[in-house]
């Protein structure tokens, strides 16, 4: 059977310098071979790669270099890398090295239109595959399972709530476990968690923002007694404001759905840092898609930091710009959340409405400036 990335390899085309004879299969996959990456050169998540290219096909831009991180890999065989780098179309058949300049793999995407938005997508197909197959040195049809290295991440789960989808942290306070999510992620109380173990959760909806659309686009839910027994799956809030310029990791499920199905379902990691932070906002340069609204944004010690709700869209030229991202401070909403875990009293949770000049400022709305004079 044919994978279904098929196309793309078929599109991968070897040339030859040599122009004075025919080159034989047997020297191409002698050439091939040597570039198949040694055992401890394979890619992991989080690698810093850098990518040769030429954007947009302009000789003007000829090896162009960008620096970013594998984001996840996934895939039969994990034959595919999904990138954070910030590629332009042109891009395509460009190398990915790793921070020693061992070839990893080769772009096979980067930007594309998804439900009327600009979406950046890099991806690339690894040079492992490229060898193993080029070479038939595996089965196609055998598929590997992996599980996601970082123990934090077991907390991050895909919700489907009537079709309506997108990314939900489980976390525990004061004995309780909670979900947290984006208001508009869910549709209707029907929800259905699936973390990367494969497991499944309904959770209760205590709280969803009937005002999402302005700030604060928060929905909570508990666990059940039963389904809360997973200890493994919930992390722990950060009670602090991260500093400008702190190194954070978004993770969610970007863009397609189908990315989280199957055997290698697992969430992806973006890193960032902090590029701003104003009471009830934090603005981060994690490249964040749609999907991923609801999602965690850890620090490095894997606690929850804040919670990802949208991208800025500019109204000069209506594009979304996925690396200028507004999320929801936990530190803003700690005491809100730890009160009710206390109290039971859901009254509470009408703090997690945000005031006046916060919604202000998630509306893009000048400070108001004061004349002393």
């Amino acid at each position: 059977p044919v994978r279904l990335y098929a196309p793309l390899y078929a599109s991968i085309v070897i040339l030859s310098t040599n122009l004075a004879k025919c080159v034989s299969w047997n020297h191409i996959k002698t050439v091939i071979d040597r570039l198949r990456p040694t055992g401890s050169s394979g890619p992991n998540l989080l690698d810093e790669v850098v990518t040769v290219s030429t954007p947009f096909g302009d000789e003007s831009f000829f090896n162009t270099l960008n620096v970013g991180h594998i984001s996840n890999i996934f895939g039969d065989h994990e034959c595919l890398l999904l990138l954070d780098t910030h590629l332009s179309s042109g891009c395509q058949g460009g190398a990915v090295y790793n921070r020693n300049m061992k070839l990893q793999g080769i772009l096979i995407g980067s930007t594309f239109t998804h439900r009327n938005e600009n979406v950046s997508f890099p991806l690339a197909i690894s040079m492992e595959e490229i060898v193993g197959v080029a070479l038939n040195r595996r089965n196609l049809c055998q598929s590997l399972p992996m599980a996601l290295p970082v123990q934090a991440f077991r907390s991050v789960c895909m919700i489907d709530s009537q079709g309506c989808w997108g990314t939900g942290c489980a976390f525990e306070l004061n004995g309780k476990r909670y979900i947290i999510s984006c208001s508009h992620v869910l549709a209707t109380d029907n929800i259905t968690c699936v973390f990367n173990d494969q497991k499944t959760m309904h959770p209760k909806l205590i709280y969803k923002n009937p005002i999402f659309d302005s700030a604060y686009d928060i929905a909570l839910m508990e666990a059940t007694f039963e389904e809360a027994q997973s200890s493994n799956w919930f992390c722990q809030l950060a009670n602090y404001i991260p500093r400008i310029g702190q190194r954070l990791y978004a993770v969610g499920f970007p863009v397609l759905k189908s990315l989280a199905r199957g055997i290698n379902f697992k969430p992806s990691i973006i890193p960032g840092r902090v590029t701003k932070y104003s009471e009830g906002l934090l603005f981060t340069d994690c490249s964040i898609q749609c999907g991923q609204s609801g999602g965690p944004i850890f620090d490095e010690n894997g606690l929850l930091v804040a919670i990802a709700v949208s991208n800025f869209k500019s109204s000069v030229d209506n594009l979304i710009y996925n690396c200028h991202n507004m999320c929801v401070p936990v530190k803003d909403i700690y005491n809100t959340l730890e009160r009710y875990s206390i109290t039971r009293d859901k009254t509470s949770l009408d703090g997690l409405q945000a005031d006046w000049n916060v919604r202000c400022k998630w509306k893009l709305k000048p400070p108001v400036i004061l004349n002393k004079l």
